[in-house]
């Protein structure tokens, strides 16, 4: 019996939009503090490319906040998710 795997969704798409945002930063500003391109952050913020370890720590430090909420978004949150995948 093969059982479908169940994978916690990510909620990088949401966040890194609503960072930038509050932060009062376009999309090429965040872009030539982290060293990518706009579209590179355009394809995070639709979920079009995944986003690499490496810049979410930046991202991690450049807004002071713990790289699981990034891919999580708050811990309320990942509870949930984390509920709903082990279901």
């Amino acid at each position: 019996m093969n059982k479908k795997q169940k994978t916690i969704p990510l909620n990088v798409k949401h966040t890194i939009a609503d960072l930038r945002i509050r932060s009062g930063l376009s999309q090429i500003e965040l872009a030539k503090e982290f060293g990518v391109s706009k579209a590179t952050i355009g394809n995070w913020e639709k979920d079009s490319s995944r986003i690499d370890f490496n810049s979410a720590q930046k991202i991690s430090k450049f807004f002071r906040i713990p790289i699981e909420y990034i891919y999580f978004g708050s811990i309320k949150e990942f509870r949930e998710k984390l509920k709903r995948a082990i279901e």
